[in-house]
């Protein structure tokens, strides 16, 4: 997943390489379809428009961490215990007065009336807690589940479909000892083998991935530049087919924009990503630099697409040669089934494969950890040493069972970004910084933000109220949008 091995301290170089590898994941797949179907011109400003919204959230939750090591600190001061763990969630309740004395991150405490600011390891869902008490918390993780399910449900559809379309060549099935199996029963065919595969592992701990996660990182990243690199050669040797490639179409825009918010999220995992750094003054820069090579990156990757292969003619490739693809899939990967070098197409074909497969038990895990932690059921109970297991199926068999039915990938990265994505890159770090700002005005009365080394760039409460006006106004476009294509669908499935 890109994320640091824990304990591990590292530098900006290292620590921007850890951020952009966590970022770009499978949603970078389905952007290449979004840009076609919303035109070049408008997908591009799309794409800079979240990058920038985004980046203000990440700033935000930057500056939620440093106040709430503020205060964690200045409580751990007051109770003279200063041994107790910073990330450790404590009771909402105990932040509702704290010391205005300065804990130093030596043991010492600073001069009167001024604040020492730091930045520890204090994850969302305890900021969640200090800055909005129990309904905060609850209303962070209940965003953080859905996303964490649309997550799995999207890993789940994408493996056994790039199985499907990668050893099922033909439309009408595969041909099993004189019996044609319908592609639909290959990809529950895969699908079954992959759960069988998947499953086991949801149920332990990992406790080292790194060499899980750098073969993960030396994969993606081949494969994605070895997509870019085709699509540039096609263009460069006169290939390419821009005629039908538009500025804009404003239809596309609800689907891509779901998309684009599901690409540059990282919100959720930005503590632990950015507290093993050694220095930490210049992060907002750091993050900074990240998003604008995200931007170049997503660009790079749509755009190439684009103007090398017709984004409007038939994926089929009917009556085309079949050494390129002539058309742009729902799944970029997928264009490359028919490539010339064999070797080049499998590797590009399986790659969600490989690297979804070793993702879906981390994130399951992760669901199952959070789960564990948010609910109560079973404890003290007979089957509290069956608690884990139980929130173990409980996270990873639902979305196995939503992919027997529900296939289109673009659909459910667009849902999983325009909702719960919606929810942790825009909405939560608005209200955390707003009610952050808030308390410590009230237990440093004179403080100024300006004194704040790790403080948000974006300090107008307009920016709070911009992130919240444009998660409101996705909110209900995605809505109607949907709403309208399920109308739709129902309407020609009573007419067929």
């Amino acid at each position: 997943m890109g994320a640091p091995p824990a304990g591990s301290s590292y530098g900006y170089l290292v620590g921007g390489v850890f951020i952009f590898n966590l970022i770009v994941g499978t949603g970078a797949l389905t952007l290449p379809s979004g840009y076609a179907v919303s035109g070049v011109v408008l997908a591009g400003l799309v794409t800079a428009l979240v990058a920038l919204l985004a980046y203000i959230g990440v700033t935000f939750v930057l500056e939620c961490m440093s106040h709430a090591t503020v205060i964690k600190r200045s409580l751990l001061s007051k109770e003279k215990d200063i041994n107790t763990p910073l990330s450790e969630d404590l009771p909402g309740e105990r932040y509702a007065s704290i010391s205005t004395v300065s804990y130093n991150g030596d043991g010492t405490e600073g001069a009167p009336g001024t604040v020492a600011y730091g930045m520890d390891h204090v994850e969302l869902g305890a900021m969640s807690e200090i800055f909005l008490g129990k309904v905060g918390r609850y209303l962070f993780y209940g965003i953080l589940l859905v996303y964490l399910y649309g997550d799995l449900a999207i890993y789940a559809v994408v493996v056994p479909q790039s199985l499907n379309r990668t050893f099922v060549n033909n439309d009408d099935g595969l041909d099993v000892f004189g019996i044609t199996v319908s592609t639909t029963i290959t990809y529950w065919f895969f699908l079954a083998c992959y759960a069988a595969f998947a499953l086991p592992f949801c149920f332990f701990n990992f406790s080292n991935t790194k060499y899980l996660q750098l073969f993960t990182i030396c994969y993606r990243n081949l494969a994605f530049w070895t997509m870019i690199i085709l699509a540039l050669i096609w263009i460069f040797d006169g290939d390419g087919d821009e005629s039908t490639v538009e500025l804009a179409r404003f239809k596309g825009l609800p689907s891509l924009w779901g998309t684009v918010i599901y690409c540059f999220m990282c919100h959720h995992s930005i503590p632990g990503l950015v507290s093993p750094l050694v220095d930490k003054t210049y992060v907002h820069w750091l993050m900074g630099g990240v998003y604008l090579v995200l931007v170049c990156f997503y660009s790079l990757l749509s755009m190439s697409a684009m103007f090398a292969y017709d984004p409007y003619e038939d994926i089929s490739c009917e009556g085309k040669e079949a050494a390129y693809p002539c058309g742009i899939d729902s799944v970029y990967t997928y264009n490359f089934l028919k490539y010339s070098n064999k070797f080049v197409s499998y590797y590009l074909t399986l790659f969600p494969v490989f690297t979804i497969t070793t993702n879906y038990p981390l994130i399951a895990i992760t669901l199952r950890n959070n789960m564990l932690h948010i609910f109560s059921w079973g404890e003290g109970s007979s089957w509290e040493h069956n608690r884990s297991h139980v929130y173990s199926a409980l996270a990873a068999i639902p979305s196995f069972l939503l992919a027997c039915v529900f296939v289109d990938v673009d659909v459910l990265v667009s849902l999983t970004g325009a909702y719960a994505g919606l929810g942790i890159e825009f909405v939560i770090p608005a209200v955390l910084i707003y009610y952050s700002r808030m308390k410590m005005r009230e237990q440093f009365p004179g403080e100024k933000p300006a004194n704040n080394p790790y403080a948000s760039p974006f300090q107008s409460v307009f920016f709070i109220y911009l992130m919240l006006g444009v998660a409101a106004l996705t909110l209900v476009i995605v809505t109607l949008n949907n709403g309208v294509d399920f109308y739709n669908w129902i309407d020609s499935e009573i007419n067929s």
